[in-house]
């Protein structure tokens, strides 16, 4: 073997250029049991959908054979105002964003009927959206106030704004907390009151208080609601009017790949989620928005890594 030692002084760079290319095929279609679903999470051992225009968060053992149940429970007489978003936190509590309305609903379990409503007293919500949990915070994309928020968890009554001194948040939709930020799918549509620009882009903020952030990818020409981080190279994201795709990002290289498609009467894709157990990743399609015809779906795609040699 001392012979080949002369090697390795060659391979060891080509091993550390080895990069791995995320691979997504559309493995399994769902449509039963849901209608319009623009979010999909795991909680207590079943999926979690939520229906736009039904007001409601769907609960499911399996899509294969969906016994559907319902929060708020029908028999309750309550509804969500457009559930959009859906989060589970540490203490197993799920949250879901009223896309519609003025706050969040969180719920202590699946038998939790009602669930509680928490509002920004001071400032109402306009049409929250995206909502992420961590280290003790919630986080909100106050839409149609151009606002990022947050509240300590044992302080729900008291909010702060993210700073934002250049007005980059404006429609923000899909929210993610990691460990190097907050990522936030963010657009620049014409509403009176947003914050200007032009199309969407990624924007991951590093200092809420401060208000520094910057553009990860910006796209002139669509619109963005879902956002997944697949690595600190790759993002995952959902193109809304005109685009109509699931794209994959590549931060690096500044490019987008289009995504298989279901089909065009599923419409556009939003909430996403990645059940890291078997390397699949949940789209939720929200289906025809205008005459409703077409319900929708959950999309579930097969992430595989492909590695390259990148010189």
């Amino acid at each position: 073997m001392h012979r080949l030692r002369w090697l390795v002084p060659l391979i060891l760079p080509l091993l550390a250029a080895c990069e791995q290319t995320p691979q997504l095929t559309i493995e399994s279609i769902y449509q039963s049991g849901f209608e319009h679903p623009s979010d999909i999470t795991r909680y207590q051992d079943r999926w979690v959908v939520t229906e736009l225009y039904n007001r409601r968060l769907v609960l499911l053992d399996t899509f294969e054979r969906p016994e559907p149940r319902y929060l708020p429970a029908p028999e309750s007489g309550q509804t969500l105002r457009s559930p959009h978003f859906v989060r589970v936190d540490k203490q197993d509590q799920l949250w879901a964003s009223e896309g519609w309305g003025d706050g969040l609903v969180r719920f202590s379990s699946i038998d939790d009927d009602l669930g509680e409503k928490i509002v920004n007293p001071a400032a109402p919500m306009r049409a929250p959206h995206g909502l992420c949990l961590a280290d003790g915070w919630v986080y909100v994309a106050d839409s149609l106030n151009s606002r990022l928020l947050r509240a300590r968890l044992d302080k729900l009554d008291r909010w702060e704004s993210f700073a934002d001194p250049e007005k980059l948040v404006a429609y923000g939709r899909g929210l993610r907390c990691e460990k190097d930020g907050l990522y936030l799918s963010n657009s620049y549509e014409q509403r009176e009151g947003l914050n200007t620009g032009q199309g969407s882009n990624v924007l991951r903020i590093t200092d809420f208080e401060s208000g520094q952030a910057e553009i990860l990818f910006a796209q002139t020409d669509t619109f963005a609601t879902g956002l997944l981080k697949l690595n600190d190279r790759y993002l995952l994201v959902s193109q809304w009017v005109p685009g109509l795709h699931l794209v994959l990002v590549d931060i690096e290289q500044q490019t987008r790949t289009r995504l298989p498609h279901p089909g065009p009467d599923f419409f556009a894709p939003y909430g996403l989620h990645w059940d890291r157990e078997t390397d699949l990743i949940y789209v939720a399609y929200v289906g025809d928005i205008r005459d409703r015809q077409h319900k929708g779906g959950v999309v579930a795609y097969r992430l595989d890594w492909k590695r390259s040699i990148g010189l």
